[in-house]
């Protein structure tokens, strides 16, 4: 198991980073460009599900708030989708691009049986045509489609 570790967006000395600070001002000006919705924080949830492993919050809530004790996350993308995107498939493969390739060993994932949000899938880390890294997976029960979940920076 892996925590990760609570740091700052920017270095010491850039945009007022510091140790675990943001620039206040810096985020309230990508707020008034982007819109207020645009810009809100991440809070880690104890949950093996990547959909249910994070919640978007608002940033005053995020400041108020902090991670649960003993609470560990395994490494996610940088950007995972809100509704994993179906994959079109080649030969039994998953295509984005043209073929993927698939990196690594799959993680399992098969959780949340006992609630509404059950899931049985196998993750992996792949590459597309262009060299994106990708997140993605295939269903473990038929019709065993493959899904883009997320992207990696």
């Amino acid at each position: 198991a892996r925590a990760p570790a609570a740091g700052s967006l920017w270095q010491p000395g850039e945009h007022g980073g510091g140790r675990c600070a943001e620039s206040p001002a810096f985020i309230e000006r990508l707020r008034a460009r982007l819109d207020g919705a645009a810009v809100h924080g991440l809070q880690l949830r104890a949950s093996h599900r990547p959909e249910a492993a994070s919640q978007r919050v608002d940033l005053a809530v995020l400041q108020a708030r902090r991670r649960p004790p003993g609470v560990s996350w395994p490494a996610r993308p940088g950007w995972r989708l809100d509704s994993p995107e179906l994959l079109p498939e080649g030969g039994g493969r998953p295509q984005r691009n043209g073929p993927v390739q698939l990196r690594g060993e799959p993680e399992r994932i098969e959780t949340g049986w006992w609630e509404q949000g059950e899931v049985a899938r196998d993750y992996y880390c792949a590459v597309d045509a262009r060299g994106v890294r990708l997140w993605i997976f295939r269903e473990r029960q038929p019709p065993h489609r493959w899904f883009l979940h997320g992207l990696a920076g």
